[in-house]
């Protein structure tokens, strides 16, 4: 038997799309796993790399992504979520795009469970901000968000907006140098990143 059966290998949306220098999008909608680590990384990536669109609306099936407890993810280091959006609005509006660029990110939460498409009506969604009791600062995400992960809570949609600033260079350069993370610095193909690392202990 094939000792690679059943094992994949998976790269970030964001370093995904770093594949199509020149990509220029008025909006890209993405569709989030119902596993919450993983919509929370994949659009953690977008917010601090991802390229070649002006809007972004990110779907996330259920309130996982923002409710999850620490644990690991890919063999890696444990995931922590922070409160957001306050991280990822500084990242855009601060570090990337300026402060006066109107950058910006949004939560919604949708006010009904397992109802597909109502976090897109302004009267079935609200905003949902996170913030971080003082007295517990340093261990922010370490647990469940009840608040989120309940019963009544878990099953409803969540959407992100992510705006990026006005004057913001979209454009994915198509020239290195390239962050360690993202493939084109690799000089392999999709087959032979594939083979390396399903022969390897180190995750992508």
């Amino acid at each position: 038997m094939d000792p690679n059966a059943g094992r994949i290998v998976s790269i970030d949306l964001a370093w995904v799309l770093k594949s199509l220098p020149g990509l220029r999008l008025n909006t890209l909608t993405v569709l989030g796993s119902t596993h919450g680590p993983t919509s929370y990384m994949d659009l953690q990536e977008l917010v601090r790399v991802g390229n070649g669109w002006r809007n972004l609306h990110f779907i996330a099936p259920n309130s996982k992504i923002f409710g999850f407890p620490a644990g690991g993810f890919h063999n890696e280091e444990p995931i922590c979520r922070e409160p957001q959006p306050g991280l990822w609005d500084t990242w855009v509006s601060l570090c990337r795009d300026g402060p006066n660029s109107g950058g910006s990110v949004t939560i919604y939460q949708s006010t009904q469970s397992n109802s597909p498409g109502s976090v897109f009506q302004t009267d079935t969604r609200k905003i949902l901000k996170q913030r971080s009791n003082r007295r517990k600062r340093g261990k922010f995400g370490l647990s469940e968000d009840m608040s989120l992960m309940s019963e009544s809570e878990v099953n409803k949609e969540i959407l992100v907006i992510v705006n990026r600033g006005r004057n913001a260079n979209i454009k994915e350069k198509d020239e290195p140098p390239y962050f360690l993370s993202d493939i084109r610095s690799w000089g392999m193909t999709w087959p032979e990143i594939c083979r390396e690392r399903l022969d390897s202990t180190v995750p992508l």
